[in-house]
């Protein structure tokens, strides 16, 4: 198995679309750069969306599961598991490099892993074509005319009310208002630039909000949301 490339297999199928994609861009990139073959398991319950497949999804995460499982299969294949499910992991650090280095087959758990910067720059493009998600057009139409005015400064802004109601117990819960404020604030620091809100949401946002501010709602889709705002 010398000169065979590793098997990167990532398995993240929990939590919410953002986070799965900063899993799998951060995953991707160190793949890449140690010229290891990637499968994921990372889209489930969001397939449609994503216009991937949910077979290919579900059979990835199982083998990653009974890889894991088997110890046998462990020592012969010499499979190694880094665990990001609780604790924040850096693909990159002293102690992940030696198991990596150390194994054949690299069974990457969670959405709490993290690589070097660099990688993400070096293979940015790359990695935006090996997920190919599909935006559509009026998406990518309503991102072009709102992100490159002459003259403003975009700024997105993410209003997550959804799941951050419950999420321990409501603490990163904002009402509407405090990001108001906080536009407001920012447009009385800004002198001299022109800014344009773009807020997305996971709730409805009234139109009466953002008063006095040059302000607009987002695509209001998941993906539509997340492409908008990445620009």
């Amino acid at each position: 198995m010398r000169n065979m490339k590793k098997i990167f297999i990532l398995s993240c199928s929990s939590n919410q679309l953002g986070n799965r994609f900063q899993a799998a861009a951060y995953f991707l990139a160190t793949a890449f750069e140690l010229k290891a073959i990637p499968f994921m398991a990372w889209s489930a319950g969001y397939e449609k969306i994503l216009g991937k497949s949910r077979f290919s999804s579900v059979l990835i995460k199982w083998i990653a599961n009974f890889l894991e499982s088997n110890s046998w299969l462990k020592k012969i294949l010499r499979v190694s598991v880094v665990d990001g499910t609780r604790k924040p992991v850096g693909l990159t650090n002293n102690s992940t490099r030696l198991i990596i280095s150390s194994s054949y087959i690299v069974i990457v758990k969670g959405y709490y892993i993290y690589t070097h910067p660099e990688y993400l720059d070096k293979y940015a493009m790359r990695i935006v074509k090996y997920l190919n998600v599909g935006v559509p057009r009026n998406v990518r139409d309503f991102a072009e005319s709102k992100t490159r005015q002459k003259g403003v400064t975009t700024v997105g802004i993410h209003i997550r009310h959804g799941d951050y109601a419950r999420y321990r117990k409501g603490r990163y819960f904002y009402p509407i208002s405090h990001y108001e404020s906080v536009a407001k604030s920012l447009v009385g620091n800004s002198e001299g630039f022109r800014l344009k809100f773009i807020v997305c949401s996971d709730t409805d946002i009234p139109d009466t909000a953002f008063s006095e501010l040059d302000w607009e709602k987002g695509p209001g889709s998941i993906l539509g949301d997340l492409y908008v705002l990445s620009r």
